[in-house]
This record gives structure tokens, C-alpha cells and sequence, in this order.
């Protein structure tokens, strides 16, 4: 992967992480520093998996379970959240 796609995948992997992390959150504004955080420290994670030549298969074996666990329990806890009368 070329440093400019390991760039574009780590920012799209922040942002998306960010939104997903504010979404669990229900009432809370977007925090625009905690975004712009998340994005940078994703982008550096893309950038240097193109400078030690990991590709994405390999991402993918060693991430995807990880990512997905994140995401799956974030998404829950949005959904709970937001589903429980206001008292």
C-alpha cells in the first residue's frame, strides 16, 4: 500500500471511529478537537502501516476482529441508549 492510500484509509478509519464513538452518546455534541484527534491519530496508523509495507490482507487478518468488535459494541450501546425512555 503506498503512503498516500494508507494516509486516506487511516483518516476515513478516524473519522468514521469518531462519529461512531459520538453516536453511543446520546445528548452529547460533537466534540470538533476529539474528531480531528481521533482522524490524526488514524491517519499516522495508516501512513505507518504503508511505511513498514503491511497490506491490506494483512490489516484486514490482524484488525478486522478488533474493528469490528468496537464498532458492534458502540453501535449497541447507541441503539440501547437511545432507546430507553427519558425519565
Amino acid at each position: 500500500m503506498d503512503i498516500l492510500s494508507g494516509l486516506l484509509v487511516g483518516v476515513g478509519s478516524g473519522v468514521s471511529r469518531a462519529f461512531v464513538g459520538f453516536a453511543k452518546s446520546p445528548g452529547e455534541p460533537i466534540d470538533w478537537s476529539r474528531v480531528a484527534v481521533t482522524t490524526v491519530i488514524g491517519a499516522i496508523a495508516g501512513v505507518i502501516n504503508s511505511l513498514t509495507g503491511t497490506n491490506i490482507d494483512q490489516l484486514l487478518l490482524v484488525f478486522a476482529n478488533t474493528g469490528l468488535t468496537v464498532y458492534i459494541e458502540d453501535l449497541l450501546k447507541a441503539i440501547f441508549r437511545r432507546s430507553k425512555p427519558a425519565l
